[in-house]
């Protein structure tokens, strides 16, 4: 097959049904899957999936901003869109008009989506984000808040659709602050139920959460990393899941040359040939987001066998020995990331969370979709 791009990443949309079909069995019947797809959804393209989300039991969607949600919502997405982030005053305008759902943790916020609501001429919905220990966003379990909350069920223009909280700890099988937060969290919504403020859809749990502690799922699951076959637990237990990491990155050989022993490889020199090697020369680099901390320490795939990286990677180019691989040749295909080189293995060579592996891909990088 001729390649007609330089470098592209291949996102696996089997592989997406089938972590999606997984997550489904776990999440209790009656709650729904909510896909969280912030960061151009962990860097797999938010349009070019969210098809396959829908088909694969998605009722909801979650995003970082509102430019993601309008993403979707181009896309053709007719769901409930939440905004899990925080939403600047001058941007609730854009919650409203693309019916969004901003996270709201302050009676001023709520003030200010009322207001651009009222513009509007349209009712914008909310979801309240309660902190119970990620001491991130939220509203604290108070009576101080219990009060700012009430006053906010009766602003005009705006209505709460619902109430969340994140955990901190959920990939643990035992966890006391997991359940301690979770117990913060109903007995909150309760006393804002009491008080005459009904949360229509109460939402707590997250990738581990939905694999490890039933008991939370409540109206929605939010569901991350594990939709794209990224780990939330040790490897021996999420080995035996069927998981399936959905996206692959590759390139080509783009020059080979042979040089003696004593040969300094790249900028400043950081590598030093011991033997006459035969160096690749594959066409990414970092700014494609292919990280520079793989500077002589990670592999590619070539010709079914792995090529160490030697010398600093360069913004559109790093150098691989193949002294050890018969016959590399100029369009030879090469693997970055997929089979062996998981993004998982990657993270773990780094030092670094899997998100940052695959979002760090740049989107100059095309996204190609496959079954």
């Amino acid at each position: 097959m001729e390649r007609t791009n330089r470098t592209e990443v291949r996102i696996h949309l089997g592989n997406l049904a089938n972590n999606m079909k997984i997550i489904r069995s776990f999440v209790d019947e009656k709650a729904e899957v909510i896909a969280v797809v912030k960061d151009n959804a962990y860097g797999h393209g938010i349009e070019g999936t969210y098809k396959t989300f829908v088909e694969n039991g998605v009722t909801r969607f979650a995003v970082g901003f509102w430019q993601e949600g309008k993403a979707l919502r181009d896309a053709g997405c007719k769901e409930p869109i939440h905004i899990l982030s925080d939403t600047m005053d001058s941007e609730f305008k854009y919650a409203v008009e693309y019916n969004l759902q901003p996270s709201i943790s302050t009676l001023d916020a709520a003030k200010a989506m009322s207001e651009a609501a009222q513009k509007l001429g349209k009712i914008g919905e909310l979801q309240l984000a309660i902190d119970t220990g990620m001491n991130r966003i939220g509203f604290k379990p108070t009576e101080e808040s219990l009060k700012d909350i009430v006053e906010i069920s009766k602003l005009p223009g705006i209505k709460i659709a619902g109430a969340f909280t994140h955990f901190a700890n959920a990939d643990e099988v035992v966890s006391p602050r997991t359940d301690a937060q979770f117990k913060l969290y109903m007995d909150f919504v309760e006393k804002l139920e009491a008080a005459g403020v009904p949360i229509p859809f109460k939402q707590v749990a997250n990738s581990a959460s939905i694999l490890l502690h039933p008991e939370v799922h409540l109206d929605g699951a939010r569901a991350g990393d594990i939709m794209f076959g990224l780990p939330v637990l040790e490897e021996a237990e999420w080995n035996k899941l069927g998981f399936k990491e959905v996206m692959e990155w590759d390139t080509y050989v783009g020059h080979v040359k042979t040089v003696p022993a004593g040969t300094e490889v790249g900028y400043s020199g950081t590598f030093t040939t011991e033997r006459e090697t035969v160096i690749a020369t594959i066409p990414v680099g970092h700014g494609d987001g292919y990280r520079r901390q793989l500077s002589n320490k990670g592999v590619v795939k070539i010709r079914g066998k792995l090529a160490p990286i030697i010398g600093l990677i360069c913004m559109d180019t790093f150098m691989v020995d193949v002294t050890d691989i018969e016959g590399v040749e100029r369009g030879d295909r090469v693997i970055l990331m997929g089979e062996e080189i998981s993004a998982t293995w990657m993270a773990e060579l780094l030092g670094v969370s899997l998100d940052e592996i695959v979002e760090a891909i740049h989107p100059r990088v095309p996204r190609v979709y496959v079954e």
